[in-house]
């Protein structure tokens, strides 16, 4: 192998390790993000969004 191959290899096995890492921090992101505080609707916020919907299925903005 020449030492410019050389280079080349170990220059993709750094961005490997590097991608690999990256993937492993968003994971842990989006897991630490999923685990986040549930939103607790209250009955008149409920109504709201179900007036909301049935609104803009009736076709009216």
């Amino acid at each position: 192998m020449s030492t410019l191959e050389i280079i080349a290899l170990f220059s993709l096995i750094l961005l490997m390790g590097y991608n690999i890492r990256l993937g492993l921090m968003v994971k842990k992101l989006r897991d630490k993000l999923s685990k986040g505080k549930e939103i607790e609707l209250t009955e008149s916020t409920n109504k709201e969004i179900i007036d909301a919907i049935k609104t803009r299925k009736n076709g009216q903005f």
